[in-house]
């Protein structure tokens, strides 16, 4: 086990290494495969783009093969320890695969054993209902989305022999404009599965909370992040330049996305639940940039455009940081106490000192705040959603005050949802006995937690320079943005600018100051007010429930609350004198998305049943007539 997780530091090492040589020089890293053939993969390809995201998974892999063997070592799970260890390698593997590919047969093939791998791992503790649920939810969505991407790349591609990204670039370039289209829409919508974007997000909540959390921090943290290459690669690369219509789809998809999961976030219990919806919140803040970027290159804002293309994929990295902190921190937590509800913590700060100071970390960096990593990125694409009110076109300038609203709204909210988090969970009193009974994570795993914490302030601290480096990401690709100089601060081009050190350095004075005059002032004690009784309980404590029950009113026609009342056991049904209150989310894409899509596939299946009759003239009739179809097809 633990050789494994050596096998993971040395390779992630190197081939971070590699990465971020490429990001500095804009150079791409080649290297051939040592066998050939008729369906063999091309070579492998490290691009500036690609670079990016191999940066994510070393960093994030790293932490994790920190983590894991300590996490395993006291987890209990139906996969054993070494298994889990070494699918874990292999899945690394295929997602470096998937990043150095150079032809659709090693995509896809990369493709489909990083699904699988990633199912094998969710499947960890196969015995439960609710995980084999999670794991056939994300198996069909996802391979869905995978026939549909593969499909939209054929038919972009016009029929092409030619696999290689080179020949699809070319084909590309000779499509027609409704061929383009129909095939940019079945891969964007196929990838986007991959990344989770709404609504085709509804298997991320179900299988991020069940999975191992050293396996939810590499699914949220980067194998999100690979639908995402896959879009970028697509339209950014694969299909040229792209136009308006590309960078409003993914304006819109982005937001949309942003909005609903930091909403659907903000009124979960479960810990990793919570997690999991906010990775589909950030997901539509990295896909809202690249739109707004998009739109201002096309309307006469070069400049702005890649400042804000810089940002969005500084935030792929951001989050793939302070996203697997929090899952980490969240496995050391449910390790301590073996619970992932809100309301059954409180007042760990006490007993898990080093990984609540690491959660707090993580919390301030997801919620934006100075000088932390999370708040260099989204700053950037504020920014941009406001500097996109001085394009040429109308629409674009119209929209670019309720862009800034709803991601100034989306910040909001992410702050008060980890507000909530880090109150209810690490604060307080504490709720139950296993609460109470907490002890601290063990050394390994404080190790990666605290890395992780480290590098969300090194992110936040050098995000000036970091921008610089991705900026060479967008002119390699041959998009027409310029290449941003190295500076001290954030911003400019036409914009507001603002310097991480400084801010860094201004907080530093001001908590200093405060802390000296705390050192100073004499401390006084009183006993808290409990209405009359002895003492204070943890039962009394801010609940979760409570904090969010606000904000729930406000949205309360997107939340839907079913509440069901039942008796308590043992009470006579007919003179209740206590019950049970018990409410959830109503699942509003399933029930008026994909549950109609059924009905309507079932209804179709009933109606082909007659024609696909296991007889052996109409099954010969059928597989004659399919040939011909294809034979057709094949020489048209």
């Amino acid at each position: 086990m633990r050789l494994a997780a050596l096998g993971q530091l040395l390779g992630l090492g190197v081939a971070g290494a590699d990465a971020i040589r490429v990001l500095a020089t804009g150079e791409r890293l080649t290297a051939a495969l040592p066998f050939s053939g008729p369906l063999a993969p091309g070579p492998l390809v490290l691009d500036p783009l690609a670079a990016v995201f191999v940066v994510a998974l070393a960093l994030v892999g790293c932490a994790v093969a920190l983590y894991a063997p300590g996490y395993l070592a006291r987890a209990h799970h139906r996969m054993s320890a070494t298994t889990q260890q070494a699918l874990l390698l292999v899945l690394e593997t295929a997602i470096l695969g998937v990043l150095v590919a150079s032809d659709l047969i090693g995509f896809f093939i990369c493709w489909e054993v990083m699904t699988a791998l990633a199912t094998a791992l969710v499947l960890a503790d196969g015995q439960e209902p609710e995980v084999k649920r999670a794991a056939i939810l994300y198996v069909a969505i996802t391979h869905i989305g995978t026939l549909a991407a593969l499909a939209g790349l054929l038919i972009l591609s016009g029929g092409a022999s030619e696999l290689s990204f080179d020949g699809l670039r070319s084909a590309i370039g000779h499509a027609s404009p409704a061929t383009r289209s129909v095939g940019l829409a079945l891969a964007l919508l196929g990838f986007g599965s991959k990344a989770g974007v709404v609504p085709v997000h509804v298997w991320l909540p179900e299988a991020h909370p069940v999975a191992p959390s050293h396996v939810s921090a590499l699914l949220s943290g980067v194998i999100l992040k690979i639908g995402i290459y896959a879009m970028l690669r697509t339209c950014l690369d694969l299909a040229g330049p792209p136009d308006m219509l590309i960078g409003y789809t993914l304006i819109v998809v982005g937001m949309v996305s942003a909005l609903v999961g930091v909403l659907y976030a903000l009124v979960q219990h479960d810990l990793k639940r919570l997690l999991a919806f906010c990775s589909v919140e950030n997901v539509g803040i990295i896909l809202l940039g690249v739109g707004v970027a998009i739109c201002a290159r096309n309307s006469g804002l070069p400049g702005l455009g890649a400042l804000v293309m810089a940002g969005a994929l500084l935030h792929v990295i951001n989050h793939a940081v302070f996203k697997g902190l929090l899952f980490l921190c969240a496995g050391s937590v449910h390790l301590a106490t073996h619970s992932r509800d809100l309301e059954q913590l409180g007042g760990l700060m006490r007993p898990m000192p080093s990984t609540g100071r690491a959660f707090l970390i993580g919390a301030l960096a997801i919620s934006a705040l100075p000088p932390l990593n999370g708040f260099a990125s989204e700053w950037l694409i504020l920014q941009g959603c406001v500097g996109a009110a001085h394009a040429h076109g109308g629409l674009l300038r119209a929209a670019a005050p309720l862009l800034a609203a709803g991601l100034a709204l989306a910040g909001a909210l992410a702050a008060a949802c980890f507000v909530k988090a880090f109150a209810v969970g690490f604060l307080a009193l504490p709720r139950s006995r296993a609460a109470e009974n907490a002890t601290e994570a063990p050394r390994s795993l404080r190790l990666a937690q605290n890395l992780l914490a480290l590098t969300c302030v090194i992110l936040g601290l050098g995000a000036p320079w970091a921008v610089a480096a991705l900026s060479h990401v967008p002119a390699a690709l041959g998009l027409g943005f310029p290449v941003i100089e190295p500076s001290w601060v954030l911003g400019g081009l036409g914009v507001a600018s603002v310097s991480p050190l400084a801010l860094a350095a201004g907080g530093l004075v001001v908590g200093g100051g405060v802390y000296l005059y705390l050192r100073r002032t004499p401390a006084r004690s009183q006993m808290t007010w409990a209405c009359g009784q002895g003492s204070v309980e943890g039962r009394a404590a801010y609940s979760a429930s409570a904090f969010a029950n606000p904000i729930r009113r406000i949205f309360s026609n997107l939340y839907r609350f079913e509440r069901a009342t039942e008796p308590v056991e043992g009470v006579p049904p007919y003179f209740v004198k206590r019950s049970r209150t018990r409410g959830a989310l109503a699942p509003l894409f399933e029930r008026y998305l994909y549950e109609p899509s059924l009905r309507f596939l079932h209804w179709c299946a009933a109606k082909l049943e007659p024609w696909v009759s296991p007889t052996v003239n109409r099954g010969l009739a059928l597989f004659a007539a399919t040939l011909a179809l294809l034979l057709w097809w094949a020489s048209s």
